[in-house]
């Protein structure tokens, strides 16, 4: 997607297709598949499912390239996710850490998105919410430990009042696919 770009789209767009320059940008929003199916992607657990004006059931977020797609010409590969500790209370820190491996032939940059999730809260809690990011190069077969840190404020939400709180629960981090579990006291 180059958009309305410039005068020099074209020979960006030319370097990219012919491999010249390895892509490693992230979409900042869900592209839909289909018009007036525009569904945020941290949406609430009630929208998964939405009926649209036909009386067919939509299968609520099911975009065309979904937030943080991204494209690349060499392929990354997610260890599993290690936490500090499995409790977090008061000001402390949680430290997040993940090993990340460019499993292609080619030199890449990879942005690693950290999302988490309020499994309850005393409103609907969205189901996953961009925390944090880092953009790391690897060489190709290169391995690389990325660390994050998240406290309360990294976990907070406006609650009814329109007051940023966070509550006591269990939370989720989700780094890709990977996902690991720890309560806030």
């Amino acid at each position: 997607m180059a958009y309305w770009s410039g005068k020099k789209a074209g020979e960006a767009i030319a370097d990219v297709l012919f491999g010249d320059y390895n892509p490693d940008g992230r979409l900042p929003f869900s592209y839909p598949k289909s018009i007036g199916e525009i569904v945020m992607y941290d949406r609430k657990p009630t929208e998964e499912v939405r009926e649209v004006f036909n009386d067919n059931v939509n299968g609520g977020y099911d975009p065309l390239f979904a937030f943080g797609h991204g494209l690349s010409y060499t392929s990354f590969e997610y260890g599993n996710i290690q936490l500090s500790s499995t409790s977090l209370s008061g000001n402390a820190k949680l430290t997040v850490s993940i090993t990340v491996k460019n499993t292609g032939n080619r030199d890449g940059k990879h942005t690693i998105e950290l999302y988490t999730r309020d499994m309850y809260a005393s409103i609907t809690p969205s189901m996953k919410r961009l925390r944090a990011f880092q953009k790391i190069n690897l060489k190709a077969g290169e391995t690389k430990t990325v660390n994050f840190t998240l406290d309360k404020n990294d976990l907070a939400f406006v609650n009814s009042k329109l007051k940023w709180v966070t509550e006591p629960g269990d939370f989720e981090v989700m780094i890709g696919e990977k996902k690991a579990t720890f309560n806030y006291k």
